[in-house]
């Protein structure tokens, strides 16, 4: 979410509600308190049993193959589907980027500037691509294939299918960083340093191109002159600073129970709500309800990717509500920008969802993340023109506490009430707005519209 700057039997259902009473506004908030006590017993077993979930690692494959058996006790159909990519590049370019700066350098040493310049708009270009867009080139990767394991099931409305809606999470867990943001001095020597010397790397072969170019020694194998030979000493010097970055994201991984596994948990729990009403003959009539937790979130959104490009045209009038770190109630907030601010998500969905939460009494906010704030899933099923927003539940600045991408992210670190929260708020609007969600007029924005969202690690 952040970047740094199947073949058991089926089960019967459990019948958590039958001693409840049978109006809804009775029961709500007892059905959505035992709700969340079941997810977070869930997502506790989970991190015991499985631990950090690397995208692409057996640990990840094992969440998903736990989540689909839950899946299949109340849903009418569950899939898990694979994607063979390489995860290692996201992050890996780290690595690639303290190389490829001494070899812009060695370059110009050797008189081939204009070559350095090339490859310096490639790699700018790439990481564009990659981190700012979350949209990766479409090449090769020298890093290792692995499978990403998505799983995802469906309960089917009553009636015919005119409308769909996709309650989304991912179960992989964040690389933990050698140094975070409370070590300010080894944060910016680790990662602002190493970029910053990029940039000015470019300059610096930018220049020489220049220079040799109204020397008439452009393509020509020749030792730098003076000047540039000035300039290259002192930016040979700064290629040490790409020691830190080379090991700034450490092989260790965050425990993820906040940061998302708790999602993955809570939309198991909304499944089970929903079968319980449909067993009662109070089913939907006409929406089909897809519940989908996604592994390499964590690694540039590439199971996302993968899962929308498969099933988007499939979907009948779909929207998509997103959960992404739910960890505190007061920090209760629905995005209307994703993908550092470049990608548009649905502006009514995340107003009406803000407004179904304020009526039920609990304070809720509307923004985007920001430029360099990163990205979470609900980019894939906007780049696919489905309606979307992102429910998150941390705090909108650096002030918060919350230990999202850290050794320190456990189940304690959950709120209950948030998740019950989650819950009432998600079961009320599908119950009120499910039939109508082919609803286009322009909403007018009463809540905080300008509130920016600060999602980097």
């Amino acid at each position: 979410m952040k970047w740094p700057f199947s073949f058991l039997k089926k089960k019967k259902p459990i019948t958590l509600f039958d001693s409840l009473p049978n109006t809804d506004n009775e029961v709500e908030s007892l059905k959505a308190g035992g709700l969340a006590s079941l997810a977070l017993k869930r997502l506790k077993s989970m991190i015991t049993e499985i631990g950090p979930r690397p995208a692409g690692s057996e640990q990840s494959r094992a969440a998903a193959r736990k989540l689909s058996e839950d899946f299949k006790i109340y849903c009418d159909d569950t899939i898990i589907t694979t994607h063979l990519t390489s995860p290692g590049r996201y992050y890996g370019t780290f690595k690639i980027l303290a190389l490829a700066s001494p070899l812009l350098i060695f370059l110009c040493w050797i008189g081939l500037p204009y070559i350095a310049l090339v490859c310096f708009a490639y790699i700018v270009y790439a990481f564009y691509k990659e981190f700012i867009c979350y949209n990766g080139i479409k090449t090769g990767s020298l890093f290792p294939k692995k499978d990403i394991t998505n799983v995802h099931a469906t309960i089917e409305p009553q009636e015919e299918v005119t409308n769909t809606i996709i309650f989304s999470a991912h179960h992989d867990s964040a690389p933990i960083f050698k140094y975070d943001q409370s070590n300010k001095t080894q944060y910016g020597l680790s990662l602002y340093l190493p970029f910053a010397v990029f940039a000015l790397t470019g300059l610096c072969v930018l220049t020489i191109t220049i220079l040799e170019s109204f020397q008439h020694k452009l393509f020509h194998f020749n030792l730098p002159s003076l000047s540039s030979l000035i300039i290259l000493i002192i930016f040979s010097l700064f290629q040490i600073c790409y020691v830190k970055l080379w090991s700034f994201v450490t092989e260790t991984h965050s425990p993820g129970a906040g940061d998302n596994l708790v999602s993955s948990s809570t939309i198991v729990e909304l499944a089970h709500y929903f079968a319980w009403k449909k067993r009662t003959n109070k089913g939907l009539k006409h929406t089909r309800l897809v519940f989908v937790s996604f592994d390499g979130e964590e690694v540039g959104l590439i199971g996302s990717k993968a899962w929308y490009d498969k099933y988007a045209s499939t979907f009948v009038n779909p929207i998509n509500i997103n959960i992404d770190a739910p960890f505190s109630e007061s920090e209760l907030s629905f995005l209307t920008k994703d993908a550092n601010g470049l990608v548009e998500l649905d502006n009514n969905l995340a107003v009406q969802l803000a407004e179904q939460a304020e009526k039920m009494g609990y304070p809720s906010k509307v923004g985007q993340i920001p430029f360099l704030g990163g990205a979470t899933d609900a980019t894939s099923a906007a780049r696919h023109d489905i309606r979307a927003t992102t429910l998150v539940g941390i705090t909108l600045d650096k002030s918060g506490k919350e230990p999202y991408h850290t050794i320190n992210d456990m189940p304690e670190a959950v709120s209950e009430k948030m998740i019950e929260r989650v819950i009432s708020i998600l079961i009320k609007f599908v119950e009120n707005n499910s039939e109508e969600v082919k609803t286009t007029e322009k909403k007018v924005l009463l809540l905080n519209s300008d509130t920016k969202f600060n999602l980097i690690h």
